[in-house]
């Protein structure tokens, strides 16, 4: 029923939380690598193909009245993002002598365990090893808020069309929906400024 159907655009986000509490994921250029692995395009086009859009910035592109800021690394070819993620994990003292060993959670949602191996393959081609690890959704939510966890799939959906409630989220004291405990002075003084 081509004509009953319509998609619009959602305030949401789906994005890989990292525990930045552990010494391996402390490390912005593991984060950094991580991140450049992962093929939003592929993501949302093969395997997602609902219309979702990729996510360079945590807050999504139609929040009103936003301007987005993007990864950059967003025009960079899959090959150069690969290669310049193998160079950061090098750097930070991983490679094929010491690969870097990742449990990847993820709640028994379908679509997202079929993200999971998505994203472990992407990450296997940086020299990651990847262990899958499903749970009913209250037990991940749990796991994630008590900080049980070292890489994780989410998704946050605003509770109104501003940017300040996608970015709440990264506040330090955010201790209920702050999952990867990210605490940058930086970033606070310039959400407190807004």
């Amino acid at each position: 029923m081509p004509v009953e159907a319509r998609l619009t655009p959602t305030l949401l986000t789906y994005y890989l939380t990292l525990n930045t509490t552990l010494p391996k994921l402390s490390d912005a250029r593991v984060r950094r690598a991580l991140s450049m692995a992962v093929d939003r395009d592929i993501l949302t086009v093969k395997v997602l193909r609902g219309g979702e859009l990729p996510a360079y910035s945590f807050v999504p592109p139609v929040v009103a009245g936003y301007r987005a800021a993007t990864m950059d690394f967003a025009d960079m070819g899959a090959e150069a993002r690969v290669a310049e993620a193998k160079r950061l994990l090098a750097e930070a003292g991983f490679g094929p002598a010491n690969p870097l060993e990742i449990t990847y959670s993820h709640s028994s949602s379908l679509d997202w365990r079929r993200i999971g191996v998505i994203i472990a393959g992407m990450w296997k081609r940086i020299g990651v090893n990847t262990t899958l690890y499903n749970t009913e959704g209250k037990v991940h939510f749990a796991n994630l808020r008590q900080g049980s966890y070292e890489a994780a799939f989410v998704g946050w959906v605003g509770d109104f069309n501003d940017a300040s409630s996608f970015l709440y989220v990264l506040e330090a004291a955010s201790f209920r929906s702050n999952y990867s405990r990210y605490n940058n002075a930086a970033f606070a003084g310039l959400l407190d400024k807004a």
